[in-house]
């Protein structure tokens, strides 16, 4: 079974990597323009998935924080993010990528119901992949493909699965696993991923594989010498969402996802000479949030970093203090409501 899954797992990576980069996904591909769930949505399924992140609420969030990184050092990624300045600043990297966390918590949180945040939230997100599509075509003669959105996919739920103990991900029931990965197959779908590149399949253990051989074989290799230009635009990254959590700096996430990315537990064992002269600092903060990662195994510790991450989620919503301070009151406050409203009268 896991020799089956395991060779499905490579012809899939080598279409989507060779095929997939030739296919569109913008506005030109019918796949694109759809809004209703596929023929395999399973409600009960997918609530199913929607509770198991929000359990694990802590440890999720931060291995998508990992996977932003990753899709950012996507060459297609990259040059877009370069070329539309939108992320360009730590202020307007913080705008960015807060209204990204407020929409996939959205689409943990809300039905696919006529008229819901959770559709909203996705056409509004279509409609900005759109633009910088067209954006793309005419100044780089790029077009989105279905194999950067694949790769973007893997981003958001890929480190959960393969890389779970790492970020608090400890012994999940098989039927949580596969509610994850429903949710992440169904939005794949709806934001214009075609069944046949969408890496969440049907089976936990071939997506498991799959999300495997695309990190050792795609995002690995990204980061043995990364670009000036990466460097730059995630310390943007980094260093604007520290307007949200402050604890975080560049050193402390890009060795930890180096840690990941080796499957090492230790700072000290990586392969990668970027990340063995870091500071005592960062040292200790790395100390610190393996120990928290190690301790998510448990119930108690879970929930007590669920209500934190909650919290401060509803701060970054309602009461940014720390954006206010840094960036000022107009440009701290991210109107996540705004978006949602706005994306409902275009429609």
């Amino acid at each position: 079974m896991e020799c089956t899954a395991k060779s499905l797992a490579e012809e899939f990576v080598d279409n989507l990597l060779n095929e997939g980069k030739k296919i569109p996904c913008d506005e030109t591909l019918e796949s694109f323009k759809r809004t209703e769930v596929p023929v395999y949505y399973d409600e009960k399924l997918y609530k199913r998935g929607q509770a198991f992140f929000n359990e694990n609420i802590y440890g999720l969030m931060f291995s998508k924080f990992l996977g932003l990184i990753c899709v950012i050092a996507l060459p297609a990624g990259l040059n877009v993010l370069i070329m539309t300045k939108m992320s360009g600043s730590d202020m307007t990297a913080y705008r960015r990528y807060l209204a990204t966390v407020f929409h996939v918590k959205t689409w943990y949180d809300y039905d696919f119901r006529p008229g819901s945040r959770l559709l909203a939230s996705i056409e509004d997100v279509k409609r900005k992949h759109n633009a910088a599509s067209k954006q793309s075509i005419r100044r780089l003669k790029y077009r989105f493909s279905q194999m950067d959105m694949a790769l973007t996919q893997f981003g958001f739920m890929g480190f959960g699965l393969v890389r779970g103990a790492m970020v608090g991900i400890h012994n999940p029931k098989e039927e949580d696993l596969k509610g994850f990965i429903h949710v992440w197959r169904v939005l794949g779908y709806i934001l214009g991923i075609e069944d046949r590149f969408n890496i969440c399949r049907s089976s936990v253990q071939e997506t498991r594989e799959i999300s495997d051989i695309l990190l050792k074989k795609v995002f690995t290799p990204m980061f043995e010498k990364p670009e000036t230009s990466l460097v730059k635009m995630v310390n943007y990254l980094i260093n604007g969402m520290s307007a949200v959590d402050p604890a975080i700096d560049y050193y402390l996430c890009m060795t930890y996802l180096q840690m990941v990315l080796e499957n090492r537990g230790n700072y000290r064992k990586l392969e990668n000479q970027n990340y063995k002269n870091i500071s005592w600092w960062v040292k200790t903060k790395l100390s610190i949030l393996s120990m928290i990662m190690y301790c998510l195994k448990f119930k108690i510790i879970r929930l007590y970093f669920q209500y934190i991450t909650v919290f401060k989620l509803w701060l970054a919503s309602a009461f940014p203090v720390l954006a206010y301070i840094r960036f000022g009151i107009k440009n701290g406050h991210v109107n996540f409501l705004k978006i949602i409203y706005r994306s409902k009268k275009s429609n």
